[in-house]
């Protein structure tokens, strides 16, 4: 049986472990802004040479952008990041059976 093997994130930390070590297909979406999650850990996503992920930087919003009870909500990346979240889900699933 196949694995699950697709995933997406709209932060992260420690990315350089998770790609050596993770055998799925990523999307990220990053708040240009975020304190805790500096560029160089961003390079590490966009330098992994991993041609199935994929990372979103979304300008003007900051950690937990996408949380609509904290104060860094961000209505109009939140839903960006959704629409491409599910999009994502619909290419990588196809009736609920891993592609």
């Amino acid at each position: 049986m196949e694995k699950w093997v697709k995933a997406t994130a709209r932060h992260g930390r420690n990315l350089s472990v998770y790609l050596a070590t993770s055998a799925a297909r990523c999307w990220f979406h990053f708040g240009l802004d975020d304190p805790m999650i500096f560029a160089s850990a961003r390079d590490v996503v966009k330098d992994s040479g991993r041609p199935t992920d994929q990372c979103f930087e979304c300008e003007g919003v900051g950690h937990a952008f996408a949380n609509a009870v904290r104060p860094s909500f961000r209505e109009q990346a939140a839903e960006l990041a959704q629409r491409r979240t599910l999009d994502f889900f619909q290419q990588a699933f196809v009736g609920g059976a891993a592609r």
